[in-house]
């Protein structure tokens, strides 16, 4: 008979608890009651709180301040990667500003400029502005670096055309210099500087063909430097005011003040900026640089101010190209409207003499142009005459308050490309209120185009979906609409229009009106038979968009997927996977953003959801790029949309589980997802089904399910995790066979993972302790082959095997945990049976063999973590264990006697745990003899 062991298991875990609140139980199963649950929460949550605690005060020391740092070091750091021009990279290197005013088209991060006019009901020139670049920026900008200098290389490889060489980010990175000399020459003072530097930037514009594309966006530029000194010239003269008036006594000028109030000598002052500005000869330069400075006519001139309003605006017929014209009249109307918006007698008057010009008839122009820089140009013409439109209309409430306007919209025969671009711009530019009011009128000048109409129907359309119709509209315009959308001839503008008009459909109208859309627009797809052509593919996904983006009732969208004509609609786009999985991208976004997790439970509308995800993932490899990543991503948050606990039919419900599993392969982020979807859904059957015969079955197929997909994950920390929880879930389901196959797999898994990768010891380690907490509730031995704690033997058989080279790790610690994890499963199995199984059953637990077997591992194991347990933070934790699992006796004195020297210099709070181990073996000496003895020996009583 083999010896009896010193180390005597205690009947009672928990018998040194001094603070019940706060124990934790030495094997915590996942299943526990919740009682154990929640105290683990807390002591969690009470840890956590002291961290974050302990972070604000590190964080309170810290110094902070409420203006941006003038070299740049945080400029940035609270906002997202933003797409910056090249001018601006270049830019940054240049020499420190002595200050500078946020007016410049370039600094993306702060859009608001010197000049800019907010009024309500009218679309701001910031906004504009933005716009017009967006419309007009040269094609560099939009290029990667890596582009960008290939083409300079490129171009400066040819040495005849070395000299001539001029490029975009040249010309801007000139604007802004001129810029930045402006604000310096004038804080230093220097007022003739600072004149000729304006005037170097009105000549710099002039010299750039206005024919030519980049036209538009260095006029933005220009007009940066122009408003920026207009802005600096005013806020000088105000302040110069507003000293002398304070010498005198008196207040500051009011916003609405009078000649008779400004002192004479900045009457002269202003007077004077006139006088060097009646130097200039250049019309065009001498017209931008006095729209500038036209507001400080009220220092002086007041009484004469909308007269020289009305003379600017008659000067803008001077200038010689249309498109420079434009933008000219742009410009005063602008300072028009900052100085007296209601004054709209200077914006009738560019109006006026613009329509009045020379007409070219346009030709079938608009719809075939001939080159990519006819269409910006046509589309940058209509954001500069919107805005004067915008003018036009402000405070216009009836037809009869712009009849000369619409009287200019009806002339169309023939059609001239002015009227085009008036009728475009009347659209974009008039308030949308009287837009929706008025939409009888809008809808005929737009049909007075005849067969030039779709491009504006189509800009109507876009700018409805931000308007509620007016109730007495509502059938006419659908009607009216509709009738001559079904007429454009040309296929891609009729999907662009369709797409327009769907959405303000699907917004504002109700499920029967889409539907009759839906049908409409499947018989004209398939009359076309124009959907595989790869460049009508994005026009056509925008269209399947517009059905489902923009629907007020979330229940519409999901009537809407199901339906046959959609469905056949989409079966139609694509004209490879590529192509199928965009237009699946699409509507996979659409759902992420309309549904919240869990709120789909339309079987047919999960049906597609699913397809849709097998579709997106079909385009991709199974790499680890981002572009994969992202599409993981969209899928996961496609299948959380489905509430699969919300099915009657649990057959029906399983079916789509598997299906998702085998559509999305071995894709380990949507496995990974799926695998945990089945793991909610069978606790789910757990806790909702009655017991009995068909829940068992139930419970058992799903946990199948999961141990034929779990091996499919690739990360093998992850793998044994969810290998534990479907050990877990066969205890619920009294599944044997499953689980001693699941036990089996950890272990080879834990096998695997110790011969791979660096720190294994410290990965391995928790993923033991689950594994082992799991194995106390398992019955052992399903046949007289097997020997109770088999599974334990080959779990020591690894670490024992590793056991010189985990040592290293972390000192130790990570090993003493794996040892300390064993011990108490060991005393665990010594203390009681977990399960009460029938006397039928071949089970080990409880005779002699299995007791000399758990008290040989015990031995065993503590003969390994007593080998290192000369750091003192092992000692400590050894030491606490031991006391905490086994019997004190006369024994075991020289083992604690060397744990406790071992322990001299542990960490601190290692130190109070020390000082509770010792105050509970004092407790525990006052009612026994033996421990009190052993104590006394010690010195430690």
């Amino acid at each position: 008979m083999a010896a009896e062991s010193i180390w005597k298991v205690r009947p009672a875990a928990r018998k040194f608890e001094t603070d019940p609140d706060l124990v934790i139980p030495a094997v915590q199963h996942p299943l526990e009651d919740a009682e154990t649950k929640n105290k683990i929460a807390a002591f969690w949550t009470k840890w956590e709180s002291k961290k974050l605690e302990s972070k604000k005060s590190e964080e309170k020391g810290k110094e902070t301040y409420d203006f941006e740092d003038p070299l740049g070091a945080t400029f940035g750091a609270a906002d997202g990667e933003e797409t910056v021009d090249r001018d601006i990279l270049q830019q940054s290197t240049k020499s420190i500003r002595s200050f500078s005013l946020d007016n410049t088209l370039e600094n993306k991060r702060s859009d608001h400029s010197s000049f800019n006019i907010e009024l309500p009901e009218f679309q701001a020139w910031r906004e504009k502005r933005a716009q017009i670049a967006l419309v007009a920026k040269p094609k560099e900008f939009g290029m990667s670096q890596i582009d960008v200098l290939r083409a300079r290389l490129k171009s400066l490889s040819d040495e005849k055309n070395l000299k001539n060489v001029k490029k975009a980010g040249d010309v801007s990175q000139r604007f802004l210099i001129l810029r930045e000399n402006l604000i310096t020459a004038w804080g230093r003072e220097d007022r003739v500087e600072s004149f000729k530097i304006v005037i170097e930037s009105a000549n710099l514009l002039q010299s750039i063909p206005p024919q030519s594309e980049e036209y538009p966006y260095y006029w933005l530029l220009a007009i940066d430097v122009v408003d920026t000194f207009g802005k600096l010239l005013y806020d000088r003269l105000l302040a110069k005011s507003n000293e002398a008036r304070n010498k005198n006594g008196q207040t500051d000028l009011s916003a609405n003040f009078t000649v008779e109030q400004v002192p004479k000598n900045v009457k002269d002052m202003a007077m004077n900026w006139f006088l060097k500005l009646s130097e200039i000869i250049d019309i065009p330069i001498r017209f931008y640089i006095e729209c500038s400075m036209i507001a400080c006519l009220k220092f002086f001139d007041a009484a004469n101010l909308s007269i020289n309003l009305e003379r600017l605006a008659i000067m803008c017929s001077q200038f010689n190209d249309d498109l420079s014209s434009i933008f000219a009249r742009v410009h005063i109307t602008r300072y028009s409207m900052l100085i007296d918006p209601l004054n709209r007698t200077p914006h009738w008057r560019v109006l006026h003499d613009w329509m009045q010009a020379p007409k070219d008839v346009m030709e079938e122009l608009h719809r075939k142009k001939t080159s990519l820089a006819d269409a910006r140009k046509e589309a940058v013409s209509i954001q500069g005459v919107s805005w004067i439109v915008q003018c036009v209309a402000h405070g216009a409430h009836t037809v009869d308050d712009l009849v000369p306007l619409f009287a200019y919209c009806r002339k169309t025969s023939p059609l001239d490309e002015k009227t085009f671009i008036l009728v475009s711009a009347v659209i974009e530019g008039l308030p949308s209120k009287y837009l929706s009011v008025h939409s009888e009128q809008v809808l005929d000048i737009i049909f007075a185009l005849h067969e030039d109409f779709e491009e504006p129907l189509t800009r109507l359309g876009k700018r409805y979906l931000n308007m509620a119709p007016i109730e007495e509209n509502r059938k006419f315009v659908k009607k009216s609409v509709w009738m001559r959308v079904a007429d454009i001839s040309n296929f891609q503008t009729f999907v662009d229009c369709c797409a327009a008009w769907t959405s303000y459909i699907t917004k504002y109208y109700t499920l029967k009106e889409v539907t009759k859309i839906l049908e409409l627009v499947l018989v004209r797809l398939r009359i076309d038979d124009q959907t595989k052509k790869p460049e009508n593919t994005a026009l056509l996904i925008n269209l399947i968009a517009a059905f489902l983006e923009h629907n007020a009732n979330k229940s519409d969208c999901l009537d809407i997927v199901t339906s046959n004509s959609f469905i056949k609609i989409v079966d139609l786009i694509g004209y490879d996977i590529q192509s199928t999985s965009d237009c699946s991208r699409r509507i996979l976004e659409i759902f992420s953003k309309t549904f919240t997790r869990h709120t789909i439970s339309d079987i047919s509308a999960c049906q597609f959801i699913i397809e849709k995800c097998r579709t997106l993932c079909k385009a991709y490899r199974l790499e680890e790029s981002e572009e994969v990543k992202a599409a993981e991503q969209l899928v996961c948050s496609s299948l959380s949309l489905i509430d699969f606990q919300a099915f009657t039919n649990l057959d029906q419900c399983i079916e789509l589980i598997v299906r998702c599993r085998e559509d999305m392969g071995l894709r380990q982020n949507s496995l990974i997802h799926i695998i945990e979807t089945l793991f909610n859904f069978t606790q789910f059957i757990h806790r909702t089904q009655k017991s009995g015969k068909r829940k068992a079955d139930f419970m058992r197929v799903c946990i199948t399910n999961l141990s034929l997909t779990i091996p499919a994950v690739r990360d093998p920390s992850r793998r044994v995790k969810m290998t534990v929880q479907n050990i877990q879930m066969c205890l619920l389901a009294n599944f044997l066979p499953q689980m001693e196959m699941s036990s089996v797999r950890v272990i080879e898994y834990l096998d695997e993972m110790s011969t791979n990768g660096p720190s294994v010891c410290a990965t391995v380690s928790p993923l033991i302790s689950q594994f082992l907490a799991t194995l106390s509730f398992c019955p052992e031995g399903f046949n007289e082959e097997m020997p109770s704690l088999s599974h334990f033997s080959k779990i020591l058989a690894i670490v024992e095997r590793n056991h010189e080279e985990w040592s290293k790790e972390y000192k130790g610690v990570p090993l003493a945990e794996i040892y300390i994890n064993m011990l108490r499963y060991l005393c665990t199995c010594r203390k009681v049976d977990p399960l009460r199984a029938d006397s039928s059953q071949k089970l080990h637990f409880g005779d002699d063999d299995h007791l000399i077997r758990v008290d040989c591992n015990i031995s065993d194991v503590i003969t390994k973590l007593f080998s290192l347990a000369n750091d003192p933070t092992i000692a400590v934790i050894t030491l606490e264990n031991v006391v905490m699992l086994f019997e004190i006796h006369e024994e075991m004195r020289s083992t604690i006697r060397g744990l406790l020297k071992r322990s001299v210099g542990s960490p601190a709070h290692l130190q109070k745990r020390l000082d509770a181990i010792i105050q509970d073996l004092r407790n525990e000496a006052s009612h026994d003899e033996t421990v009190r003895d052993i104590l006394q020996r010690l010195s430690l009583l």
